[in-house]
């Protein structure tokens, strides 16, 4: 199995997409698999309803094109300190500073090379 990441939007135009041949006349399905694939959409919709869209990570089976999502556990992700941006916490620059700021992330947008010095930008006393 091929996995890979996709947007919510690119998620809910493939269930749209099952949706529709599901509903189809198309030839070939095996008895109640119409059914059960309607079934699955509709669990998938109502699952990442009520999570939230925007707590749900989305991937694709690129080799049967079925799509999934995943739950975002909340320790899994961090805030910039700068943007506000939300990036996993494995990708983000982790910036230490225990006398001014303590501990805080930066993303790599706004610190692509993970050097961002926020003692010596005066701008950033707002920011934090």
């Amino acid at each position: 199995m091929a996995i890979e990441k996709i947007t919510y939007e690119e998620y809910m135009k493939k269930l749209d997409e099952l949706e529709k041949r599901y509903r189809s006349d198309e030839k070939g399905f095996p008895e109640g698999a119409k059914e059960k694939g309607l079934e699955i959409c509709a669990k998938f919709r109502r699952e990442v309803a009520e999570i939230g869209s925007d707590n749900c990570e989305y991937y694709i089976d690129t080799i049967y094109g079925l799509p999934m999502h995943k739950p975002i556990k909340p320790e899994d992700y961090v805030e910039c300190a700068h943007c506000g941006a939300r990036v996993r916490r494995e990708e983000a620059v982790d910036y230490k500073h225990h006398l001014v700021y303590g501990e805080h992330y930066h993303c790599r947008d706004c610190d692509p090379k993970g050097v961002w010095d926020c003692v010596s930008h005066d701008v950033d006393m707002d920011v934090h």
